[in-house]
């Protein structure tokens, strides 16, 4: 039984300090916490301890409810091509003005 096992009860406790995820600003996604700000003080494999900046109150969310954020509040752009796709086509989103370029 691996649930038992004093070895991997060890392994298990130290993960969640070398996590990648362990204290950065996250912002939740979907739930009854939608739009809330809080930094990650601890995780599992699956769900991760949040600690609100609004409510002094920590929660447990799973990975994919929530997304990393910058300190001031700012979104971290997901998408890397967003920037190269607007450099490349001048700003123009390809409307019929972009036709006569």
């Amino acid at each position: 039984d691996t649930k038992n096992d004093p070895r991997l009860r060890i392994l298990h406790k130290h993960r969640s300090s070398r996590d990648p995820w362990m204290h950065k600003t996250v912002k939740v996604k979907r739930g009854s916490y939608k739009g809330m700000i809080g930094i990650v003080c601890g995780c599992n494999d699956q769900k991760l301890h949040i600690e609100l900046h609004a409510k002094s109150k920590k929660i447990q969310i799973k990975r994919e409810d929530v997304k990393v954020i910058n300190q001031d509040g700012t979104d971290i752009d997901d998408n890397p091509y967003n920037n190269n796709m607007m450099r490349n086509n001048g700003g123009n989103r390809g409307g019929r003005d972009s036709w006569n370029n």
